[in-house]
């Protein structure tokens, strides 16, 4: 189906030598140092903006009282239509905070360790689905070279997207089904739109054959976190307002960003998402097409329905991996062509202009700099 050449390969280069093994041989913890090191390297240049000061001061204020308090309800203080007022049951990282006794820093702390845990998650899990220690790399720098790989560093609001985004990681790749039980029931405890991207997991275990018990691990976490939400409600008071979610007003004023928001929200990963339709086209799987079509909108639009919409695209980081395991289903031994494929999407994540700079480019064009920022 490919025929594009390949990106070369460090065993192209025999001079390398011994280098060359050591390179091998400690793939993973050099890859995780790029992965962890050149979206930050890159940042600064697709984004020379910075957040205010007073929104880490506010965010830091917020977060405080679920570490003081991990029960506390927010609706005592904020009315329900803010975003303040949505985070009654994102516990987890606030309760590290207030176990360890470090406070908000701890729970920063935990939130930037886990962006380690999702970029072993991502390197370990796609080279076990490509056998490809260059594809696995590389897609995992395009995934990264997003709002996926600096969401601890600019996380000024204290929302510690970065533990949902790596415990979504972990259960997509996980083996064991009990791994999968207890990183998607933590995951619905640091933000409810892991509610929303859980199917995803469900198709990408029907991509790769995985056993019926990657499924019930996946239904007895979504079970057990609304029994435990539905306990604290009795005992707490505790809910989760829907006030200013999917307001009509609200998502027919961000259709003006779909667009722009639309490619922002995988960049480079695009090639995959692209590749995977293409290959669902050529091979006249038509009910497959329709279905992937009518996910790639769902998901695209479904950022658009609340305020903080950059933060809502790192989410369904899943769907490019979704293309990537379609691809290895339907084009199965074309190894070479995928590198081939994940390095244009590393090279067009990294490079091209982050979100939050065209972010402030509408900023500056309409103001909306709450909607597109969060």
């Amino acid at each position: 189906m490919f025929h594009l050449g390949t990106w070369p390969s460090i065993s192209d280069y025999p001079a390398f030598g011994k280098g060359a093994e050591l390179v091998r041989r400690y793939w993973l913890l050099l890859s995780m140092g790029l992965c962890l090191g050149l979206p930050v390297v890159f940042f600064p240049i697709s984004n020379p903006f910075v957040y205010p000061e007073i929104v880490e001061q506010m965010g830091r204020g917020v977060a405080q009282f679920k570490v003081d308090h991990p029960m506390f309800n927010y609706l005592e203080r904020f009315g329900p239509a803010t975003n303040m007022a949505k985070r009654n049951f994102r516990v987890l990282a606030p309760m590290v905070g207030h176990l360890t006794a470090t406070g908000v820093d701890g729970a920063k702390a935990f939130n930037l360790g886990m962006q380690a845990v999702l970029a072993f998650a991502l390197l370990r899990g796609i080279f076990r689905l490509t056998g490809s220690r260059q594809v696995a790399l590389l897609m995992s720098l395009a995934l990264l070279g997003n709002h996926l790989g600096v969401a601890p560093w600019i996380d000024m609001g204290c929302q510690f997207d970065t533990t949902a985004y790596a415990l979504l990681a972990v259960g997509l790749f996980a083996e064991s089904a009990g791994v999968v039980l207890i990183a998607c029931f933590l995951g619905l405890f640091v933000d409810e739109r892991v509610f929303t991207a859980l199917p995803l997991l469900a198709i990408f275990y029907f991509l790769c054959r995985r056993n019926w018990r990657h499924y019930a691990a996946l239904g007895l976490a979504l079970g057990a976190a609304l029994v435990v939400r539905w306990l604290l409600s009795r005992a707490y008071g505790l809910t989760t307002p829907h006030e200013g979610v999917g307001e009509s007003d609200l998502w027919i004023a961000n259709l003006r960003f779909y667009p722009v928001n639309s490619w922002l929200m995988f960049k480079g990963t695009w090639v995959f998402i692209v590749a995977g339709l293409i290959a669902l086209w050529a091979t006249r799987r038509w009910l497959w097409l329709v279905v992937a079509g009518g996910m790639i909108l769902g998901f695209t639009f479904a950022p658009l329905m609340v305020l903080d919409i950059t933060r809502s695209n790192g989410y369904y980081f899943c769907l490019p991996l979704l293309a990537l395991a379609l691809l290895c289903r339907l084009v199965p031994d074309r190894t070479e062509e995928m590198a081939w494929l994940a390095g244009w999407s590393a090279a067009l994540s990294l490079v091209a202009p982050n979100c939050l700079i065209v972010a402030q480019i509408f900023v500056y064009w309409t103001g909306w700099l709450i909607t597109l920022q969060g």
